[in-house]
């Protein structure tokens, strides 16, 4: 039997101005350095919860719990800085209405049971533009797995 000597849980590389991570040689957009470790943690929670949730509905064949969890995630990620506006382009009190607005949403659809509201408060700066996310893997290939 082999041994698993990858230690899945290393630090990924970054790259000099700290903007993305390098993992398996594909760049991807760090998580805000400014997210409060806490609030990381419980968006992290929130992030592999909802990727599981969509590993359900999409092996049940449920449209919509596949849209509730997709929407679960595009809060997580946006939450994080991994999404919506890049994070180094935002004030710190851009960044941090970023991250409060999509954990209430989170947290509320925990509480209710429900997909939270994809729509974006207009005060909250990182509502993403319409059409494909940039930072997203290219269509057909599933992105890596996130650390966090």
């Amino acid at each position: 039997m082999g041994v698993n000597t990858h230690d899945t849980h290393e630090t990924p590389e970054k790259t000099p101005d700290g903007h993305h991570i390098i993992v398996k040689g594909r760049k991807w957009r760090a998580t805000d350095p400014a997210v409060p470790e806490d609030v990381a943690a419980r968006l992290r929670h929130h992030l592999m919860a909802a990727r599981r949730a969509v590993r359900a509905a999409t092996t049940a064949d449920d449209a919509e719990a596949e849209r509730s969890a997709r929407a679960r995630v595009s809060h997580a990620k946006n939450a994080l800085g991994e999404r919506g506006t890049p994070w180094w382009e935002q004030s710190e009190d851009e960044r941090r209405q970023r991250w409060e607005h999509h954990l209430a949403a989170l947290d509320a659809a925990d509480t209710e049971g429900d997909a939270p509201d994809v729509s974006h408060a207009p005060d909250v700066p990182d509502a993403p533009a319409a059409g494909p996310d940039p930072t997203a893997p290219p269509s057909g290939r599933a992105a890596p797995p996130s650390d966090g």
